[in-house]
């Protein structure tokens, strides 16, 4: 995941089939933004299927409250929806 232009998150994340099969895992990782406008780069690359990558990006006014952005895959699409929960 990128902020900004600047790396700040690589993940090794196994969902041991479950993704192939319809079944979602759940990542969670905290990062420390400063309050204001932020663009989130998020790419998903499944391990063993040559070619597959998706992506998501987000831009979006960050609060000094913190807040939860949740990716979400559309395996069949390879785009990934990103949404910013206050």
């Amino acid at each position: 995941a990128n902020v900004d232009g600047v790396q700040v998150l690589r993940k090794t994340f196994a969902f041991d089939g479950a993704a192939a099969a319809g079944v979602y895992g759940r990542l969670e990782e905290s990062l420390a933004l400063a309050v204001g406008r932020h663009r989130l780069q998020v790419w998903i690359t499944v391990k063993d299927r040559e070619n597959y990558t998706a992506y998501g990006v987000l831009e979006a006014d960050f609060p000094a409250e913190g807040g939860t952005v949740a990716v979400r895959l559309d395996p069949d699409e390879k785009k990934l929806r990103l949404s910013l929960n206050g």
